[in-house]
């Protein structure tokens, strides 16, 4: 199960990557459009402004795409430890004990 999580994950950060570079690639337009703009004429400037349209779009629709398959692994994720904590019902409950004693023995470092 922990292999499943761990390539879970690692999907989810290659997923929030490539989001990232989207959005770099959009911003970059943005700059392009706006130097471009100032030595541009009407048309070009029209033109520039659709292609950064269309790249806002294509942004907008990966990351709906990106969004989708996070909250269809986060139900995964939760359905898969539903199983565990049924199946292991005793394990789960030791599991919590000690986490909370654990968690209790470690005060919070922005206590004041």
């Amino acid at each position: 199960m922990s292999t499943r999580i761990k390539s879970n994950i690692k999907s989810v950060k290659k997923s929030r990557d490539q989001l990232v570079d989207d959005f770099k690639r959009v911003v970059e337009d943005l700059h392009d459009l706006t130097e471009e703009s100032k030595n541009a004429s009407g048309a070009a400037i029209q033109e520039g402004y659709d292609a950064v349209q269309e790249n806002i779009k294509e942004g907008m629709h990966a990351m709906h795409d990106i969004g989708g398959k996070i909250a269809d692994r986060a139900g995964r994720w939760k359905t898969s430890a539903g199983e565990c904590i049924s199946n292991h019902p005793w394990r789960s409950i030791a599991i919590a004990a000690v986490a909370g004693l654990l968690l209790d023995r470690f005060p919070p470092h922005n206590r004041r």
